[in-house]
């Protein structure tokens, strides 16, 4: 089990108390649950596909003690044993601060004058919304299983100082001191810290390609049933950006260090200042259409031993040959690649690789291929305009994910809430917390080797100079550590270096940063509820909650510089406010039945939808366009062209909750959940009691509609669940 220490530590708490009385009472329950998909096909990130096959065999075991202290004092705590022998590995056991934690809850409860106080590991629920979190804030989530567990089994406990007081009119004050803690998100939260993605490779002396390929790619929680798309795009092993910079960087060493053929002015054994590095007027769209300064460089594939393509000595070729040899880490380069073909014109490639999509052959030319540069779902497709120049910057270039708790406590939040009744019955509250954001935001920026934070610069070159036609305009984008001009060649992030032997080795590599961090929020809220009498229902409860948000950093995407390959300028973040509300009546109908209806609206307050941004340097006009806008960060994806957040966007429930048996032991309810942009979910659950101990469990979850929405896209992720609880 995974940090069992925390079991320890609650049994010697425990064992403190009791020794001072006689002894706590223990109660318990074992629950099971299994689960099976029920559509075959690949969850996202997944290397293979399922077919209704069984995912899920979980065993938990709690454990509850409760005892007295004194005859003012009382204490709790819950232990849990975990064990899941179908999840992967960093799921299968248990593990602090998540839904498996080892250490559930660990509090007592005590009075200091007239104020309540529960001091140690727990729970606060501040909101009561189905199906979502607004005001219940204070404590973390665990989306292991997205939102189909119970709120209090996928809330996370933390410590905390929790003071309550009951005032003379009946009014509420309760303050709170909590330690901040990050939600845990499948496919980010168990990603190494600090941990570098890179690519080495043997490679020949006479051609400069690679022979032999080493990556450190990793595949982060590959197969786990709820990653999202937002997070495959950082870290899955084909589509995450985590992984696809080393790749993009053995591809460009590849072509930076070939030593015959490639070069600036054709044939012979180049200097290394006619490599990419100098290279400025030639980018990937001409490179892969074979046209203009990017033209007539399949004659450089014959050179590193993969084959020609006799009748079509064109640049796409061996772009293609050559990023398909590099590849091996089956990112998501380019596209349309037939994977049963071993080579061009009877050549053959020494690295074959059968499962990465790369640039844009579909079995017709290489020219014409799968390319779209118009509606991209690859990584060279959403780059046409980056230079030679530019992919310089990425020789052996590497990535990392840094994570600014590094595990531990972000720090402290605290909180506020008044809660009051009026004469007439309308129960209200004011709620305030200022703290971390739980849910984490991504900063991405370059570095060097000793951790220097880079500055992007971007060069205007105006074709003609190196005596490739005219009127072309080409932006390039260099690294420096000075935040004004370009470094001097000692400083150039990525560039070849000269040797004697002409060896051509890559100086001064980068590394680009993924840096989760937590923004510093103000969260001021309130809810109301009150009953109405109704003819055809009886009591109607109308209810209501609402949340200001300030500070909340959003995910921004700006595809003009993604165009030219400016990677930390594309990626980036933005503090702005939200407004979210809840609207909602429950009332009873055929006789027992709950029913309880939904509205609910996020507001982006500081929404960016530009359609049109454009990138200008020196003042010399438009150079490249492109949309800039607050991305969907639950789907944005390649395959999607980083989808667009909306605005406003709205969600609709219906909530059914039903007794049956003859006494009413058992009870069944329906959840359905509706997105704005046609997602849709639906959970069917009941249970089932066979007598004072022993309760059955199933679980029916459907997700379908819209595939690019928060629920559409978890389609293949549709399950059956049965289980058991047995109390004691």
């Amino acid at each position: 089990m995974k940090n069992i220490h925390s079991v320890f530590l609650a049994v010697a708490i425990v064992s403190g108390y009791a020794s001072a009385i006689d002894g706590p009472e223990i109660t318990g329950k074992v629950i099971h649950e299994s689960a099976t998909y029920t559509n075959g096909g690949k969850t996202i990130g997944a290397s293979n596909w399922h077919d209704n096959e069984h995912f899920k065999a979980e065993t938990a075991a709690k454990i509850y003690l409760d005892g007295q202290v004194d005859e003012n004092s009382s204490y709790h705590v819950e232990i849990q044993g975990f064990n899941d022998s179908k999840a992967l590995s960093n799921f299968d056991g248990n593990e602090e601060y998540t839904q498996r934690d080892p250490l559930r809850e660990a509090y007592v409860d005590t009075n200091l004058g007239d104020w309540a106080l529960r001091l140690g590991k727990q729970q606060v629920v501040w909101g009561t919304a189905d199906g979502m979190k607004l005001l219940d804030a204070i404590n973390p989530t665990d989306y292991s299983e997205l939102a189909q567990n119970q709120m209090e089994d996928s809330r996370i406990p933390v410590f905390m100082i929790n003071a309550s007081k009951i005032n003379d009119d009946g009014s509420e004050i309760q303050a709170i001191v909590s330690e901040a803690r990050s939600n845990y998100i499948p496919g980010l939260s168990t990603i190494p810290n600090n941990q570098q993605r890179s690519t080495t490779a043997t490679r020949s002396a006479a051609t400069g390609m690679a022979t032999a390929m080493v990556h450190n790619i990793s595949a982060v929680d590959q197969g786990q049933a709820f990653i999202m798309k937002g997070v495959d795009t950082i870290s899955g092993k084909e589509n995450g950006f985590l992984n696809i910079v080393p790749e993009l960087g053995e591809v460009a060493a590849t072509f930076g260090r070939l030593s015959a053929g490639f070069a600036y002015n054709g044939g012979g054994d180049a200097a290394p200042s006619y490599h990419l590095n100098n290279w400025v007027n030639a980018n990937v769209n001409e490179f892969v259409s074979n046209t203009g300064a990017g033209s007539a460089f399949g004659g450089a594939c014959p050179n590193v031993g993969i084959g020609a393509n006799s009748s079509t000595p064109s640049s796409a070729y061996c772009l293609e040959a050559i990023a398909k040899n590099t590849n091996e880490g089956q990112t998501n380069l380019l596209s349309g690649m037939d994977p049963t073909k071993v080579g061009f014109g009877g050549g053959t490639y020494s690295n074959q690789v059968t499962a990465t999509n790369l640039q844009g052959y579909g079995g017709g030319t290489a020219v014409t291929g799968n390319w779209d540069a118009t509606t991209p779902d690859t990584t060279f497709e959403y780059m046409p305009n980056a230079t030679f120049k530019t992919f310089a910057t990425f020789n052996l270039a590497k990535s990392k994910y840094v994570r600014e708790d590094d595990g531990d406590s972000l720090g402290a939040n605290s909180a506020l809430k008044y809660r009051n009744t009026t004469e007439s019955g309308i129960n209200y509250s004011f709620n305030y917390m200022n703290g971390y954001d739980s849910m984490p935001y991504l900063d991405v920026y370059w570095q060097n080797a000793d951790g220097v934070k880079l500055t992007p610069v971007t060069t205007i070159h105006q074709s003609g100079t190196n005596g490739f036609g005219s009127g072309t305009n080409y932006v390039s984008v260099g690294l420096t550590d000075t935040g004004t001009t370009e470094a001097e060649s000692s400083k150039a992030y990525g560039y070849v270096g000269s040797t004697s032997d002409h060896s051509f080795t890559i100086t001064n590599p980068v590394t680009l940063v993924f840096h989760e961090k937590h923004a510093k929020v103000h969260n001021l809220g309130g809810s109301i509820d009150t009953a109405i009498e109704t003819d055809s229902f009886g009591p109607v409860v109308l209810r209501g909650e609402a949340l200001y948000q300030k500070g909340v950093r959003t995910q921004i995407i700006d595809k003009a510089q993604l165009s030219i390959g400016n990677m930390s300028e594309a990626f980036s973040s933005r503090e702005g406010d939200k407004f979210k509300y809840v609207l909602g009546a429950d009332f009873t109908a055929l006789t027992n039945m709950m029913v309880s209806l939904q509205f609910i609206q996020e507001r982006n307050l500081n929404f960016v939808d530009n359609t049109t941004n454009i990138i200008t340097t020196g003042g010399q006009g438009t150079h490249v366009t492109g949309a800039r806008y607050t991305v969907d960060t639950a789907t944005m994806s390649m395959s999607n062209q980083f989808q667009k957040a909306l605005k406003n966007k709205e969600f609709y429930t219906l909530y059914l909750s039903k007794p049956f048996g003859e006494s009413g032991q058992h009870r069944w309810n329906n959840l359905f959940m509706f997105e704005e942009g046609g997602g849709k979910w639906n959970r069917l659950d009941a249970e089932y009691t066979l007598d004072d101990d022993t309760i059955l469990t199933a679980e029916f979850n459907k997700y379908f509609g819209n595939k690019n929405t928060q629920f559409g896209q978890f389609n293949k992720s549709s399950n059956v669940q049965v289980g058991l609880k047995y109390s004691f």
